[in-house]
């Protein structure tokens, strides 16, 4: 529900439905950690655009996962007054 109901993760998934179904797929996977950092956040109007890193340390059955990536989030604010995710993009 933090998406736009037209939303993309990437170019992996389209809309709410397809996210989900998609992030469910990551529903065995135990997060240790998770820390992002924002490097940018320009807000023009009803948009904003945020630029930065995140690190997350995550286990799925006996194998441990460090991930270390940049992302991109458009955000979009919607007539409900609150800021949604248009797109999530992750280098």
């Amino acid at each position: 529900m933090m998406y736009t109901t037209d939303g993309d993760l990437g170019n992996s998934a389209h809309g709410r439905a397809a996210i989900k179904k998609m992030l469910d797929g990551f529903k065995n996977f135990k997060v240790l950690e998770q820390k992002s950092t924002s490097n940018t956040i320009n807000i023009k109007g009803d948009s904003a655009l945020q630029k930065g890193f995140y690190n997350q340390t995550a286990v799925v059955g006996k194998d441990t996962y460090r991930i270390k990536k940049s992302f991109t989030i458009h955000w979009a604010w919607n007539n409900k007054k609150e800021w949604l995710v248009k797109r999530f993009d992750v280098d």
